[in-house]
């Protein structure tokens, strides 16, 4: 039997989960069985995944008779996990050949470990990085609640660089339906405040990040992730097996980085005119946070740069593009992990 199961839910991208599946092929951890999860494509994915099986027997076809949505898509992965490990991407998503040896060896040598985080890159189609959330965690074997501190100080890390112990399906469950987009950010919270984790910054894998993705959404779209995330804090508060204290510092810290999300996405909206869009960011901030000057302002710039973005609110984008790009990654990181990605894509071509 293999050790690991690979999900990996799709959505009429044959050409993306050929190269999906490619990726994972080339792992040098060879015990693992690759499972598809069709979410009713109807076009040439099931072709395209077929075409790989008979080069790879450790490939495996589900399809589902209806368009279950992308969220139940993961969860009925999940649902059928019969392995010590798993691991989860997307179609669009890839994973450099040494992520599940080192998965795995990490949570063998830690059998209290819970979940082995190694660096993901955010990246364009084309290979361009965003991001690296994990280049600013500690490293090393992470006593549980320290992995969610992690979390919630320095970013989140997505899906494909991950490599999960089975016994979390049991002590945590699935992906939590109530919480939408943000599934990840709640799961990874909810094994990391209870479990110790093991993390990595070698890069191991890439996350899309693209329009048109099941996950993923373009910059100006609606604010459809605070509501989950508002769930997670719900949820945190109710976690009656961990400590009070670290609870509510938990609960600030999510709320925090939430408040600063939105009002980030605020002035993104605000600045190139999408007004009802930002009011329902200023919204949620006086609702919600409590704030009464910044709303307003929002709301104030939205209405001047309805229509044609005038000049100056167009620099002010770029202004907070380019600072946010800059925090996060420094120029010549941000070449050196493009340069890793790009090769990568290449070698999948």
């Amino acid at each position: 039997m293999a050790l690991i199961s690979c999900i990996v839910p799709t959505y009429r991208r044959p050409e993306l989960i050929a190269r999906a599946i490619r990726s994972l092929t080339r792992q040098t951890f060879r015990d693992l069985a690759i499972h598809v999860w069709d979410n009713a494509s109807g076009d040439r994915t099931e072709e395209a995944v077929a075409e790989c099986s008979r080069l790879d027997g450790r490939i495996h076809y589900h399809r589902n008779a209806t368009n279950v949505g992308w969220l139940e898509n993961f969860r009925r992965g999940m649902a059928a996990v019969d392995t010590p490990f798993f691991h989860m991407m997307g179609d669009d998503d890839l994973a450099f050949p040494w992520l599940f040896e080192d998965g795995v060896s990490a949570l063998t040598r830690n059998p209290a470990a819970r979940m082995y985080v190694g660096a993901t890159a955010v990246a364009y189609f084309h290979g361009g990085v965003v991001d690296v959330p994990v280049r600013r965690w500690r490293t090393g074997f992470l006593e549980a609640p320290d992995g969610a501190f992690e979390i919630l100080r320095n970013g989140h890390s997505d899906l494909p660089g991950i490599v999960f112990r089975r016994e979390v399906l049991s002590e945590i469950g699935e992906f939590n339906p109530e919480v939408g987009i943000g599934v990840d950010v709640d799961y990874q919270l909810r094994v990391a405040i209870r479990a110790p984790i093991v993390v990595s910054k070698r890069l191991s894998a890439v996350f899309s990040h693209r329009e048109g993705g099941q996950q993923s959404s373009n910059e100006y779209a609606p604010v459809n992730f605070w509501p989950g995330l508002y769930v997670t804090a719900n949820t945190l508060k109710a976690m009656e097996d961990v400590p009070e204290e670290v609870r509510k510092r938990a609960c600030e810290m999510l709320m925090g980085r939430l408040r600063r999300m939105l009002l980030l996405r605020g002035w993104k909206t605000a600045a190139v005119g999408l007004d009802a869009e930002t009011d329902r960011i200023a919204l949620t901030l006086e609702e919600v946070f409590g704030l009464k000057v910044r709303p307003v302002l929002l709301r104030l710039l939205a209405k001047i740069a309805v229509g044609t973005p005038s000049r100056l609110t167009t620099r002010l984008v770029d202004s907070i593009r380019s600072a946010r790009m800059n925090r996060m990654l420094a120029p010549d990181e941000r070449q050196t992990y493009s340069t890793q990605v790009s090769a990568l894509i290449g070698s999948l071509a």
